[in-house]
């Protein structure tokens, strides 16, 4: 039996469940809202004490780390396989989720500076998610955004890490594909989510000029996964395009 614990909009659970649908897996889902704080509530810790989604249950053992979930879910399910077959391209294919968890502060800064443009009028709520967000380095964070707005230089450094991570797979994708090679693979559940969540910011001028990059986006977008894993998920939490941010992918 499969149960998971995920996010809605968590660009990390979205990994997982594009692995689990181009599997054809089914789970019991068990959605955490991570606005309400559900991740941090004790019998979620219980589990997972890091307080992070997604959490992967299967058959009472627990597995965590969207990436470690995503090898975990090929090996024992490895029809049809999401790893390459050569050792050489695994290695290649990890280097790719290496990349991807690299680009997650980048996209946890242009998310997070949308949801708190909202706050800057409001102190009590500022205080308020300052208060909740015991990691040093992430309050700090916050509270540059609040200050500096869409012009903090976290944003810019976020943007510019999206640039090198677009133009790093049209090169790879002008050779094949698919990050992972000749066929959908682990790469490419990992690498979507985080494209399409600067997508649904209105960001895809990103890659407009990449044209293996754009074909990439578009050709794994229709693919009945996407629906399955991202699309189905999405719910009153959306994001929706910030024109502040559309503009500054342009530059």
């Amino acid at each position: 039996m499969l149960t998971l614990y995920h996010g809605g909009t968590s660009v990390a659970s979205a990994k997982v469940r594009l692995a689990l649908a181009e599997k054809g897996l089914s789970f019991d889902s068990r959605l955490l809202d991570l606005r309400r704080g559900d991740q941090k509530d004790a019998a979620y810790l219980a589990l997972n004490p890091a307080g992070v989604v997604p959490t992967l249950v299967h058959d009472g053992k627990m597995i965590r780390e969207s990436s470690i979930i995503l090898e975990y879910v090929d090996e024992t399910w490895p029809m049809p396989a999401l790893m390459p077959a050569q050792p050489a391209d695994r290695a290649e294919m990890r280097l790719w989720l290496r990349r991807v968890d690299a680009l997650h502060d980048a996209c946890s800064t242009l998310s997070s500076c949308v949801k708190l443009a909202a706050l800057r009028d409001d102190p009590a709520k500022v205080t308020l998610v300052l208060a909740q967000t015991p990691d040093p380095d992430k309050r700090a964070r916050q509270q540059r955004l609040i200050d500096g707005g869409f012009d903090a230089p976290d944003v810019a450094q976020a943007i510019a890490s999206y640039r090198a991570f677009c133009l790093a797979a049209d090169r790879a994708l002008a050779r094949n594909p698919f990050l992972s090679g000749t066929d959908m693979g682990l790469a490419d559940c990992a690498a979507l989510p985080y494209v399409h969540r600067v997508a649904t910011l209105g960001m895809d001028a990103l890659w407009a000029h990449l044209p293996a990059c754009e074909d990439w986006v578009a050709r794994l977008s229709a693919r009945p996964s996407f629906n399955i894993a991202i699309g189905l998920w999405q719910g009153a939490q959306a994001y929706s395009p910030c024109p502040e941010l559309a503009a500054r992918a342009f530059a």
